[in-house]
């Protein structure tokens, strides 16, 4: 249905590279598939049929970029890079470089506003509990409307040193939109 209706169709994949070479064989009509999952780092695209398959790593080590040209409703060339991070952003062109400093500005307002303030740092602690894990299960209880909460150690991604907390760290801490889900339970289970 979409391809009538447009020259490109990308698709956005967190299956990893295998099953990424699988979809482009099996499913016709995509032009690339940028993947993900698997944190491969891949400089030069694979092309399965008429896709192409790439990755960018992970850990924000680069940004992957692919510059298309496209001709009677196809890639007709292309050129794939990985910027490494910390990127200048000078090197990303006026027009990017307007776009991410607008986006930047706007969602400023709200994540530095502050919500609170710290007397003593939090810190993770992958293995057990943690100050800051306690208060993330805490809200996680209090949010569900039950008596006792858990959090998953390795889905808080930032400590913070005593002062202001803002909106920002919040999402900082916790960056994944995980799902909260309350349950009754005897005290013997």
């Amino acid at each position: 249905e979409l391809d009538p209706q447009t020259d490109l169709i990308f698709a956005l994949s967190h299956h990893g590279w295998d099953l990424d070479i699988k979809l482009a064989e099996e499913l016709q009509g995509i032009d690339v598939i940028f993947g993900g999952h698997e944190h491969r780092r891949v400089v030069n695209p694979r092309k399965v049929g008429e896709t192409l398959v790439c990755e960018a790593g992970a850990y924000m080590e680069a940004v992957g970029r692919m510059d298309i040209v496209v001709g009677n409703d196809a890639i007709a060339s292309w050129q794939n890079s990985l910027l490494p991070l910390p990127y200048d952003p000078a090197a990303a062109g006026p027009e990017l470089t307007a776009l991410t400093n607008n986006i930047k500005e706007q969602l400023g307002v709200e994540l530095n506003q502050s919500i609170g303030q710290l007397a003593t740092p939090w810190r993770r602690n992958y293995h057990g509990e943690s100050n800051e894990g306690n208060w993330i299960a805490g809200a996680f209880a209090q949010a569900a409307g039950a008596s006792i909460g858990f959090v998953n150690s390795g889905s808080l991604r930032k400590d913070l040193d005593a002062g202001p907390i803002t909106v920002g760290d919040v999402m900082e801490i916790i960056p994944f939109q995980n799902t909260i889900c309350a349950f009754s339970v005897t005290g013997e289970q």
